[in-house]
């Protein structure tokens, strides 16, 4: 599971460094799983992604292959956290219009897809799309 083939690549310190930053993402995945510390997760998300801009300045050429992926991952989460929160904010919003409980529902399923998508694509290590999809 978390030896994944996209850490294989370059020397032992790059593989070792990808792999600990799969067991983070598996992390973050959990906390926003647990809704509650999702924007903990959130938070990693959003520090990770700034370290990622900071590798791709560096020269780090073996790194840089499983880099995409990994900060394809924490992007997906970071704008699904943020997406919810503005969304389930409209649903509160609108909740004495009856609007609000469609809104809820449907978000509630969206943040279900979302997670489920981002969880599989990690399951076979592959990047997720930027935008929200």
């Amino acid at each position: 599971m978390i030896s994944a083939h996209i850490c294989n690549t370059g020397s032992p310190a790059v593989a070792w460094r990808c792999r600990s930053e799969l067991r983070l993402l598996w992390f973050t995945y959990l906390l926003h799983s647990l809704v509650l510390p999702a924007w903990i997760g959130a938070l990693v998300n959003l520090f990770k992604l700034t370290n990622f801009q900071h590798v791709e300045q560096q020269e780090m050429p073996d790194y840089r292959i499983s880099m995409p992926i990994l900060a394809s991952h924490h992007q997906w989460l970071l704008n699904t956290a943020i997406a919810t929160t503005f969304m389930m904010m409209a649903a509160w919003g609108t909740l004495y219009s009856g609007a609000g409980y469609a809104i809820g529902a449907g978000t509630v399923l969206w943040w279900v897809y979302r997670m489920g998508k981002g969880l599989w694509a990690l399951v076979r290590q592959e990047p997720l799309p930027a935008l929200l999809k």
